[in-house]
Parts: structure tokens; C-alpha cells; sequence
């Protein structure tokens, strides 16, 4: 899994969401729609000392088996050896292993899928970190079934001097007299990354076309 590039500050919640894991006890990482709960969740498992494995509750039951599969053999089997979708093999090819796995979107919570994760479970060789925006007190009992043993992570807002360093590292090598004055756009972001993030995208989109007209 490779370490998200537009990452900055949350050093606080990243020592308490290692903390978790490293007690061998599941994470919920929960805030609301742009404030970079992906990004933070796939940073975790970067500094974890684990294999870690990424699906979304987004797609249906059979894409997600497939789609771990996938990063089973690539992980567990590098000679390539197929293994199939039995969850059976998944027990085997991952024995003497802990294997920590992301599940993004699960708001997209169905029974179906649950039963999945915890007959994958079943010998308590998982961990996971659940990335929600539940709301729902029955679907979130329902998404926590997975893994009883968990503990929640809430992220808020980014703060001024977070939100203007990943500006910065989001800009990457742009360079503009007005940067200050951008600057102050971005706090208008109010510390949500995704909205700090177009922000940058529509201020390289508009000087490219700026220098296009120039030119």
C-alpha cells in the first residue's frame, strides 16, 4: 500500500491510532465527508508492522473478495500461486500472520458483507481499521461486529498552520507572487483537507491556463 502523498499534522491521533493497534485491538476512525479519514487510515497502516490490505464497503460482496484476493496473492503468494475466493485459503495462505485490513465506506454496511469479515475472522487473525460515517446506531452495531475488540478515533478539522502546510505540500513546486493571498483561501477551507486539496487543484488549473494565455 503506498503512503499517501498529501498528508500532514494529526500526529496526536496517529500515535493514538498506533497505540490501538499495537494492543492487538481494532480501529474506527469516524469524522465527516472531506476531512481525510481515508488518507489518515492508509498512513496508519504505513507506520504498522503488518501487511496491510485496502476494499470498500462501496462495492458488492463478491468484487470485495476478489479484490483482497488479489492483494492476498500479491502479498502472501509472491510466486503467484492462485488461491482462488474460499475464505478457507485466505485462513491458510495468512496462518502465522496478522493481517490488518481497511474497510473503507462503510456506511455502505449490508449483512452480507459483515458475515463475510467475521467468518474471514473467525480465528481472530484479523485486525481492521473501519473508516464510517455511520450514523445509523443498528448498522454501526452491525459494522462493530466485525471486530468487538475496537476503539474509536474521531478526526476534526485540521488547524491554520495544518491547513497551510498541506497546501504547500499539495502545491508541490507551484510558485506564485500571490501565494499569501491564496493562503487566505485556503483557511476558508475551514481545516478540511479535501476542500484544501481542490482548492490547490483549481489554483494550478487556473495559472496553467494564465500561462497558456501568455504565452
Amino acid at each position: 500500500m503506498n503512503p499517501p502523498k498529501n498528508f500532514v499534522g494529526r500526529q496526536r491521533e496517529l500515535r493514538s491510532a498506533l497505540k490501538v493497534l499495537r494492543l492487538n485491538r481494532s480501529l474506527i476512525v469516524e469524522g465527516p465527508f472531506g476531512i481525510g479519514k481515508t488518507t489518515f487510515a492508509k498512513k496508519v497502516a504505513t507506520n504498522f508492522e503488518s501487511i496491510a490490505l485496502y476494499c470498500s464497503f462501496e462495492d458488492n460482496a463478491l468484487a470485495i473478495v476478489e479484490y483482497l484476493n488479489r492483494q492476498i496473492i500479491k502479498y502472501y503468494r509472491p510466486g503467484g500461486a492462485r488461491l482462488g475466493t474460499q475464505i478457507q485459503k485466505f485462513l491458510k495462505a495468512t496462518e502465522g500472520k496478522r493481517a490488518l485490513i481497511i474497510i473503507d465506506d462503510v456506511w455502505k454496511v449490508t449483512i452480507q458483507k459483515v458475515r463475510f469479515f467475521k467468518r474471514l475472522n473467525e480465528n481472530q487473525n484479523c485486525q481492521f481499521i473501519l473508516v464510517s460515517e455511520v450514523r445509523d446506531k443498528s448498522a454501526l452495531l452491525l459494522v462493530k461486529s466485525i471486530a468487538w475488540n475496537n476503539e474509536t478515533i474521531r478526526l476534526g478539522k485540521l488547524s491554520k498552520e495544518e491547513s497551510h502546510a498541506l497546501f504547500e505540500v499539495s502545491l508541490n513546486h507551484f510558485k506564485d507572487q500571490k501565494i499569501i493571498s491564496v493562503k487566505k483561501l485556503v483557511e476558508s477551507c475551514g481545516g478540511y483537507p479535501l476542500g484544501i486539496i481542490e482548492t490547490v487543484r483549481l489554483v494550478q488549473n487556473k495559472s496553467k491556463k494564465y500561462w497558456e494565455m501568455r504565452s
